[in-house]
């Protein structure tokens, strides 16, 4: 998308302003970011990844045993294997 000349004064004014007001987020803004790989841009371990695909296959499995639980069991069960899931991929702090 290009933009017009007015727009491209209009942000050259705007990063001036911004380099002379706060230096080192204008250097930050301007320094390159690193692509990484997809496994350091993808939040999740391995493991945590495995377990969640491991959950979801379970659920597709059993889902037309439990139908006769109506829509309670379902969300039951969904809860009972996504939740220990989800908590424990909110308090990874590491990759293994």
């Amino acid at each position: 998308m290009s933009l017009s000349r007015r727009e491209q004064q209009i942000l050259a004014g705007i990063e001036n302003d911004l380099g002379e007001k706060d230096p080192e987020l204008a250097a930050a803004f301007t320094q390159a970011r690193p692509g990484g790989s997809f496994g350091q841009r993808f939040p999740l371990s391995r493991a945590h990844t495995s377990l969640l695909i491991l959950a979801l296959l379970t659920l597709v499995v059993v889902h037309p045993h439990v139908l006769e639980l109506g829509a309670v069991g379902l969300g039951i069960l969904t809860a009972a294997l996504i939740v220990p899931w989800l908590v424990s991929a909110s308090r990874a702090t590491g990759r293994p």
